[in-house]
């Protein structure tokens, strides 16, 4: 939608799914990967909510940075992959604290579409944390309100040019 100006352009209607390859196609282009923040959830009650999911094991995000050396950008959507994020930082000792303040530079929450810098302690890379909406059909959002928070973000990381301003 942002990038095609066209919603179903990754959409299958006819198989009611999506062109997975057209869709690895251009996050190989884009370079972005994708990933779970847990490697071992439970889904405790059937529902999509976060209140139903438990974390068992969280992912090894200090080895998914260490093999990702060029990344500099971190996404989650949804407030609990956000939370579980910065709880995975904070308990490896992967963050700076803020000197001033004397509290973790990823704040405790985010708002959709705020984004926060942080430095990833390991090698002192200055890194970023964008909080998006949440993909889970219990969080509905209007697709137009979704693209226009994505399209911000991508904006301000320079891989989306304004063409009616430019």
């Amino acid at each position: 939608y942002i990038f095609f100006k066209d919603k179903n352009y990754f959409v299958d209607h006819l198989k009611e799914t999506f062109y997975l390859d057209k869709l690895k196609d251009f996050l190989t282009r884009e370079c972005i990967g994708q990933c779970n923040i847990a490697a071992t959830a439970c889904r405790k009650n059937g529902t999509a909510a976060d209140k139903g999911l438990k974390v068992i094991e969280p992912l090894d995000i200090a080895k998914l940075l260490r093999e990702s050396s060029d990344c500099k950008i971190l996404v989650t959507t949804g407030g609990l992959a956000t939370k579980e994020l910065r709880k995975a930082l904070i308990r490896r000792d992967l963050i700076m604290i803020d000197e001033k303040s004397r509290e973790y530079s990823i704040p405790s929450r985010l708002k959709v579409g705020e984004s926060v810098r942080f430095i990833f302690k390991e090698n002192y890379r200055d890194m970023s944390l964008y909080r998006m909406p949440s993909s889970s059909p219990a969080y509905p959002m209007k697709i137009d309100r979704k693209a226009e928070i994505y399209a911000k973000m991508f904006k301000e990381l320079g891989m989306l040019i304004d063409k009616e301003n430019n």
